[in-house]
């Protein structure tokens, strides 16, 4: 940003001002010059004058940018916004007069609010908010029509839909690269939201994700081997990330806010978690058809891929009566459930 805004101001305008000067201890500091640190101002040691010099000079070159031609600076993101960045937000705001300048600060609403820290901090400035909505079926359609080679099928938008939740970025990334696989870029991009949260919550969304879009603490918990409790703690952390939801009608299951989420994660696990991960959750069903009823369905989706390493045996505990008849579904030595192949 810094670099791009100092590129509008005249040759005149950068060193009669005195803005280069107060930049400097940005530029030193910036990873990518290689010399982070080094050859600070010694009167710039201490943290709280190296930032509020570097908030003031930041504010000049956004004013006297302003003055040439009108402004807008975008804080994206800023649900995963440090302290020093809201507080440079907030010293700008301070300033702002007439300004031809206009800030916009976009935000995920579960992960953070930045209105709500700013309000905090008690400046002048009118701050507008704008809840933005996700796209509804009609508009998904608008999108994978304006981005698309070719206008998609009725179905293909359907699919679209429930897969993406209204969210425009995966719509426009499945248009890109096809409807029938999670594209690349949609790995890396729940791949990177992945690795910011903490570990355990990586993980048991890795197990959760493979229990499908929808699915149940009780379940998971079994899966992962901890109380329940645990896991409903591990959950909020990612239901605070905007990543999962509890289901309104049962506080008990919780879904992907966007279920091209769940099929990512699994996307990009490695087969051999895969299996792992399958075999834990499989013998996790089967133990839990002695207390509850458990989807038929549900066991064996997790039985097949995990059977290299679960072996025929598993089925012996299953109870028809409370597993829905899964021991049918699954013969020993059948690798298809029934309709899909001899045995």
């Amino acid at each position: 940003m810094v670099a791009t805004l100092s590129e509008q101001l005249p040759d005149d305008e950068n060193g009669s001002s005195g803005i280069a000067h107060a930049l400097q201890p940005l530029a030193l500091a910036q990873p990518s010059t290689g010399h982070a640190g080094k050859n600070r101002p010694d009167d710039l040691t201490d943290p709280g004058s190296y930032l509020a010099r570097l908030y003031d000079a930041v504010w000049q070159l956004m004013r006297r940018t302003a003055k040439i031609t009108p402004l807008l600076i975008v804080f994206d993101d800023m649900h995963w916004a440090d302290l020093p960045t809201v507080e440079l937000l907030d010293y700008v705001l301070r300033q702002l007069d007439s300004e031809r300048l206009l800030l916009v600060a976009a935000q995920r609403e579960r992960e953070s609010d930045i209105c709500r820290v700013l309000a905090a901090m008690r400046r002048p400035t009118e701050i507008g908010r704008v809840d933005l909505r996700g796209l509804d079926l009609h508009e998904t359609s608008q999108l994978l029509t304006a981005v698309a080679d070719e206008p998609p099928t009725a179905a293909v938008v359907a699919e679209a839909f429930e897969r993406t939740g209204g969210n425009p970025f995966y719509p426009t990334e499945l248009a890109r690269h096809g409807v029938g696989e999670v594209p690349v870029t949609v790995q890396g991009w729940v791949g990177g939201r992945l690795r910011r949260l903490p570990a355990p919550v990586a993980d048991a969304l890795s197990t959760a994700a493979l229990l499908g879009p929808h699915f149940p603490l009780r379940q998971l918990a079994a899966a992962l081997g901890e109380p329940a409790a645990t896991t409903l703690e591990t959950l909020q952390r990612a239901v605070d990330s905007g990543i999962l939801v509890v289901t309104p009608e049962d506080s008990d299951r919780y879904a992907f806010l966007h279920a091209i989420v769940a099929e990512a994660i699994v996307a990009r696990t490695p087969h051999a978690e895969r299996v792992r991960r399958h075999a834990r959750i499989a013998e996790a069903l089967v133990a839990l058809t002695g207390h509850e009823a458990v989807d038929a369905a549900s066991v064996v989706r997790h039985l097949l891929p995990a059977r290299p390493l679960l072996g025929d045996e598993t089925l012996s505990p299953l109870d028809p009566s409370r597993s829905r008849g899964v021991g049918h579904l699954l013969l020993p030595g059948c690798a298809q459930p029934p309709g899909e192949g001899p045995c």
